[in-house]
């Protein structure tokens, strides 16, 4: 994979379909409106306070990680990039995950944010109607939306490592779940058997 750490003189890598990039105090990402046969994309920027990501319509696969706290409005246009299905967001601060309500990317299949200091989802969430895989571990989060239990495709959800100490038992009645993982959370012994016999899983 090739790695740029700068969008400047950039032209001669506009037809790559994969790249990393790594920035540090840029916040001008309109360049990479150039790249538009790019479908996997590994985004980490440094130093950054606010961006503004283009839209890229042939990108499929995002990874993205920033040092620094993102703005909402930073965050929902990945949202609403169309063909995308694989959004993985990782070390970056984000608290609260805000979503563009109507401007949904309909393809999205697996989304992962861990790391993030997340601790709320947005009701929203069920939105995501094609969703395959929701992992969140190394989280804050101390609750789940009930719409949550909308998601039918969803067969593997992922919340080791964050604050639960009440267990969201309407996940049962998730149709397609095939995986679920609650490790390092803080429930008492009395609810770990409880999930563990009406999920069949072992929770440390």
């Amino acid at each position: 994979m090739i790695t740029l750490h700068s969008l400047d003189n950039s032209e001669n890598f506009h037809q790559e379909r994969t790249l990393k990039i790594i920035l540090g105090h840029e916040t001008d990402l309109s360049k990479l409106a150039s790249f538009t046969r790019l479908e996997q994309l590994s985004l980490e920027l440094k130093n950054t306070q606010a961006f503004s990501f283009p839209v890229l319509k042939n990108l499929e696969s995002l990874s993205f990680k920033c040092d620094s706290l993102m703005r909402d409005e930073d965050i929902k246009v990945f949202f609403t990039l169309k063909n995308l299905k694989v959004l993985k967001i990782n070390h970056t601060p984000l608290k609260r995950l805000i979503l563009p309500i109507g401007s949904f990317t309909p393809s999205l299949e697996i989304l992962s944010i861990k790391n993030c200091a997340l601790t709320e989802l947005p009701i929203e969430i069920n939105q995501l109607e094609n969703l395959k895989e929701l992992s969140l571990p190394n989280n804050e989060l101390k609750s789940l939306p009930e719409s949550l239990k909308e998601l039918k495709q969803l067969t593997h959800l992922n919340l080791d490592k964050n604050a639960f100490s009440s267990f969201p038992y309407f996940l049962s009645k998730l149709p397609s779940l095939k995986k679920l993982s609650f490790d390092g959370n803080h429930f008492s012994h009395q609810e770990i058997q409880r999930i563990e016999k009406l999920f069949h899983i072992g929770i440390k």
